[in-house]
């Protein structure tokens, strides 16, 4: 069964339901309906980056990786990252990958 928590701490109520590898999060409006009627920015002013590194691709080899490299940020990292401005986690995020760098586009929200 998802395990799930309300908070009513504040306006507007806000339940949040893990179901194993999704997380919701419902935000409780009443006199709403439909989003037509409805404007509303879900601003996140940080953000944590949790990855891992495995390998690097080598420009004359497959990979590097651990094995065959005694260098390198091999491993997991985890780093919070504080926002120069909020941004609107409601809309969809873009995502590009580009030699060596992963650029995230997001459409900033209300300071």
């Amino acid at each position: 069964a998802p395990s799930t928590s309300l908070d009513s701490s504040g306006f507007p109520q806000v339940y949040q339901r893990d179901e194993g590898a999704m997380l919701y999060l419902g935000v409780l409006l009443p006199g709403y309906a439909a989003r037509e009627n409805l404007s509303l920015t879900v601003n996140a002013a940080e953000v944590e980056l949790i990855g891992e590194i495995s390998a690097f691709e080598g420009p004359f080899s497959p990979s590097v990786d651990s094995s065959n490299s005694v260098a390198g940020p091999f491993g997991p990292f985890q780093r919070k990252v504080r926002l120069m401005h909020p941004v609107d986690t409601s809309t969809p995020v873009e995502a590009e990958m580009k030699h060596g760098i992963v650029e995230y586009r997001f459409l900033k929200g209300f300071s």
